[in-house]
């Protein structure tokens, strides 16, 4: 007897079934592919902003997991994420240049802050105060997201690529022009920025701070990132030179970390204490402690592609 072949639909209609009954993906699946920032909380919990996710990977405990993960559909929320920091309440704080947005995560959900009044958010770190402060790389701008979702410009300032405090009344923007340090008011003043001395810092017009060069010249090859140790010292990562500097209080610089495993190194967090690095060339992430030794967070096997930080 002939027995007849199932029809296409019947195929399609069992093909379908399996999909929905079939396990969800291990933890083991979830992994690395262009890591470009991280942030650290008050618990230790690591938030990677990865960019080929794209979205936001969660490390804890040695496991990896997604913590959010964004459509691949251009101009949606953190399609293409930037950069990642935690505020003072535990919530993450992220940064899309596609949507021009900020977004801090409540009840798991992104929520946008400013309406879209930035352009391209390059870092974010949080201000004395609990404040987000926001280096717009596109904006030639680093401002500060207030309460009512509204924007204070604090400074104008060429190729901002981050922010830290220093203390309550200052802040410290990392720059990716000569006089990559500069200090300004943390409060902000619509008075024209210059140096001591009187020389211009980097402006181009708008609202302007108070501005004091505190590392002159250009000792970076091409600097990414910034953070504060409990020391008081400045952590600079440097991408093209694959290392990470140290900056003294009294603006002395020196090269303080190089590692053969770095091979892109940009987003940086700290605990105060341990310097933990992003690296998407290396697709990995990185802990650097106090005397300089290195070791590996969690590196990915999967072959990062295309994107650059």
């Amino acid at each position: 007897m002939l027995r007849k072949r199932p029809s296409l639909l019947f195929v399609g209609w069992l093909c379908l079934a399996a999909l929905a009954t079939a396990p969800a993906a291990s933890a083991q699946e979830v992994d690395l592919k262009y890591p470009i920032d991280v942030a650290v909380d008050s618990q230790g919990v690591l938030y990677v902003a990865d960019r080929n996710l794209p979205g936001i990977l969660q490390i804890q405990d040695g496991a990896v997991k997604v913590f959010f993960q964004a459509d691949v559909k251009f101009r949606t929320p953190l399609n293409a994420i930037r950069c990642i920091a935690v505020d003072k309440e535990g919530r993450v704080v992220a940064g899309c240049s596609t949507t021009t947005e900020v977004y801090r995560f409540e009840d798991g959900k992104p929520v946008p802050l400013t309406g879209g009044q930035i352009s391209v958010p390059m870092n974010l770190a949080i201000g004395a105060g609990g404040e987000i402060l926001v280096c717009d790389l596109k904006l030639r701008q680093v401002v500060r997201i207030e309460p009512n979702q509204q924007i204070a410009v604090l400074a104008t300032i060429q190729a901002p690529k981050a922010v830290s405090t220093d203390g309550a009344e200052k802040l410290l923007i990392l720059t990716g022009v000569d006089r990559p340090l500069l200090k300004i008011s943390a409060a902000g003043d619509p008075t024209k920025t210059s140096a001591s001395g009187g020389e211009n810092v980097h402006v181009f017009g708008g609202d302007y701070s108070p501005a004091e060069v505190f590392v002159p010249g250009r000792p970076f090859d091409y600097p990414a990132d910034l953070v504060q140790l409990a020391s008081g010292d400045w952590v600079v990562s440097d991408s093209y030179g694959k290392c990470l500097w140290r900056v003294s209080p009294a603006g002395e610089v020196k090269k303080w970390v190089s590692d053969e495993r770095f091979k892109l190194p940009v987003g940086l967090a700290t605990d105060g204490q341990q310097v933990f690095v992003a690296d998407p060339r290396a697709n990995a992430i990185f802990s650097v402690q106090a005397d300089g030794s290195v070791t590996v967070v969690h590196q990915s096997q999967v072959k990062p592609v295309g994107t650059e930080p």
